[in-house]
């Protein structure tokens, strides 16, 4: 077997082509270890954002020199809709400047270099890239994190301390501060981080993706692994969300039911998903008795994000006061910080996935294609809880979502589809290999 060699048009290493390994890598170091790396200065310089910036490098000439600058009318709607927001980011740095400059490199990464990356540049390199393996490698991602971070939950229980690798599961420089990152509950307990250092992060990071995942996985251990993960965040905005997701999934359901049959009826299916809606509410209400009882659900200074209202003595119609980072109450700060204008463009970015979905049957082509829609609205709703929008890796999932809604459905590839036994028939059959599954044949079949 050779390390390298050529199949069809392309180069391989060990059976995957350079964009795959960097594709492989940038999933590792995103989902599993997002926090590995160092800083400069008040910098976090991530593996997986280091990553990302290698891929631009490399890709940017080859998009230059081959792209054909034909876009589809729903990209161009997506960067139309970013648009109004990068031009008031780019007004406020010039006429306002920067209160902590850090976190202002850190908004432009967020609204122009990973957009860029992911809806500009990456694209053009996935039909070089089998996105069966790289989905299938993502879903695994997902449940190791979720699974060694309820280790380290357990770990951090019985020893008291948590358990550190520098320059993977850690930043070198945050090493022994996991204390300081608000993740301590009443009575001793402490938030589930796994890799992501602070439980609020990792939530928001793997709710994002968590649609996607139900689609990909098959497995029920595995799945109720990641949300019990997600639970034991111990995170009010967490819980809130998986509810928000439940209902999103219903809805959707309902409303495939009703559109995909002659008379107004639902499957049985559809009607059990609500049991998880009302077991999931049971749950989150039965763990809030474990702290200050009813109250801490419905604490009146929402964790202490109540002050930030406060401080709205006047409102503005543009920016007037220094670019800083995004607080929590992702909307709150927009307001604060780019004024009403501000606001109104922040809603713009995050409310334009669920428009154009409905807008362009483009965007409804596949499963894969639906979860990542369900995913990015679910962040409308935590983004006004809290969105985690500065912290890595919130916004490279964001993107990733976007690039899925996108590409998702040109991306499906036929050459490699596997056989998979059906559970009616006992005869083999195809299933699309990217979703890594195999599904039930309907019950008209």
């Amino acid at each position: 077997m050779f390390l390298i060699q050529r199949h069809r048009d392309r180069l391989e290493l060990v059976g995957s082509t350079l964009a795959e390994w960097l594709a492989y890598n940038l999933a590792i170091f995103l989902v599993l270890f997002p926090k590995g790396g160092f800083k400069a200065g008040s910098i976090p310089l991530t593996w997986g954002y280091a990553i990302i910036g290698i891929a631009l490098l490399c890709g940017l000439p080859f998009y230059l020199l081959e792209n054909s600058y034909k876009f589809k009318a729903e990209s161009i709607a997506t960067f139309l809709s970013l648009a109004p927001f990068q031009i008031l980011l780019i007004y406020s740095l010039l006429v306002n400047g920067s209160e902590h400059w850090s976190y202002a490199l850190s908004d432009v990464v967020c609204f122009f270099v990973l957009p860029f990356a992911f809806l500009g540049i990456f694209p053009h390199f996935l039909p070089r890239i089998r996105m069966d393996r790289l989905l299938t490698l993502t879903r695994w991602l997902i449940f190791l994190a979720a699974a060694y971070g309820i280790f380290l939950f357990i770990w951090r229980l019985a020893t008291g301390k948590y358990i550190e690798i520098p320059f993977l599961t850690v930043n070198i420089d945050d090493v022994g501060t996991l204390d300081s990152k608000f993740n301590s509950r009443p009575d001793g307990l402490f938030k589930l981080i796994s890799t992501y250092n602070n439980g609020n992060q990792y939530g928001v990071a793997t709710l994002l993706l968590f649609p996607l995942y139900e689609e990909l996985e098959q497995n029920s251990i595995r799945k109720l692994i990641v949300r019990i993960a997600l639970v034991l965040t111990l995170s009010r905005t967490i819980w809130v969300g998986m509810i928000l997701n439940e209902l999103i999934d219903i809805l959707s359901h309902v409303v495939r039911d009703v559109a995909n049959t002659s008379r107004l009826s639902l499957r049985f299916r559809t009607m059990l998903r609500s049991v998880r809606l009302v077991l999931m509410a049971g749950i989150v209400l039965g763990m809030t008795l474990l702290f200050s009882g009813i109250s801490f659900l419905f604490d009146s200074s929402l964790g202490g994000r109540a002050d930030y209202l406060v401080t709205l003595t006047h409102l503005t119609w543009l920016p007037s006061v220094p670019v800083d980072g995004f607080a929590e109450i992702v909307y709150f700060s927009a307001l604060f910080l780019f004024g009403v204008t501000g606001l109104l463009a922040v809603l713009l970015v995050f409310t334009a996935p669920l428009v154009l979905f409905f807008s362009f049957k483009s965007l409804r082509q596949s499963p894969i294609q639906i979860a990542a829609a369900q995913g990015l609205t679910l962040y409308i709703f935590l983004a006004a809880m809290d969105g985690a929008l500065n912290y890595i890796p919130t916004m490279a999932f964001y993107w990733f979502l976007w690039m899925l809604l996108l590409h998702g459905a040109s991306q499906v590839r036929n050459e490699s589809l596997p056989l998979y036994p059906s559970r009616i028939t006992n005869e083999p059959r195809l299933v699309p290999a990217y979703l890594g599954l195999a599904h039930e044949k309907r019950d008209s079949e």
